[in-house]
């Protein structure tokens, strides 16, 4: 059995958790706290080894205890369950290791297609049969994929993503428009902007306004090469 953790400040979110994980099998509920220093206080008596955690809690937001376990080199897994949907927020979570994200409000479907993913996975590390490089590969590469699909705004493609990008990289710091966009990529001005919009979000990108003498200001953007690597979970390592 896998032993969970409840880490959510509204008793009322953490009975529906507790309901939903009662209904997937291989999972045991080994206690609940409502706050962060409740549940390193827990984590520290007890052996849990996933533990089900939001954010948004008083005192301490969530995403401190996802980076004590790193410090205290405990070996839990994490699913985050939270309001919290900002880019910042998800990527920093899976900087630090949460290995789902799982978006409020929720149905129970999704929440058993986390911890059926999860015991799934937590079984195949414990085999100690060896895998080849192409089931490795899978594994991993379906991992990677399902996490991008999830992390990715509505309406946005990876592909397309990846395409910006190799434009912006290509101007090396230079300013760049909008208009230079649609008529490189071949897409709306409208689905530009929103691309544009999700990369401002993770701070790969900035924009200011450019008064010239007549009509109306124009919206440069240039690359913020120091944040680079904020991109790489949505499109990949390409320096590899």
């Amino acid at each position: 059995m896998i032993e969970v953790l409840i880490v959510d400040d509204d008793p009322m979110v953490s009975e529906i958790n507790k309901s939903y994980l009662e209904q997937v099998d291989g999972y045991h509920l080994k206690g609940t706290a409502s706050s962060v220093k409740e549940a390193i206080r827990f984590i520290e008596k007890n052996t849990v080894k996933l533990i089900l955690l939001d954010i948004f809690m008083p005192e301490t937001e969530g995403i401190q205890l996802l980076i004590k376990i790193r410090e205290m080199q405990k070996d839990i897994d994490v699913i985050l369950i939270t309001a919290a949907s900002d880019m910042r927020t998800i990527h920093k979570a899976f900087q630090f290791g949460a290995v789902d994200y799982i978006i409020k409000p929720f149905r129970f479907d999704r929440f058993e297609e986390a911890l059926i993913k999860y015991k799934k996975q937590t079984n195949l590390l414990l085999n100690d049969s060896k895998l080849s490089q192409e089931e490795l590969d899978h594994l991993l590469l379906k991992k990677q994929e399902k996490a991008v699909q999830e992390m990715l705004p509505k309406g946005l493609s990876k592909n397309t993503l990846r395409e910006i990008w190799n434009y912006i990289e290509q101007k090396k710091g230079l300013d760049f428009t909008t208009e230079e966009l649609v008529n490189t990529i071949g897409i709306s001005r409208i689905s530009i902007r929103k691309y544009l919009s999700f990369l401002e979000k993770i701070d790969v990108i900035s924009s200011y306004c450019s008064y010239g003498n007549v009509g109306r200001p124009l919206t440069m953007f240039r690359s913020r090469q120091e944040s680079a690597r904020n991109i790489e979970p949505y499109i990949g390592d390409q320096r590899k």
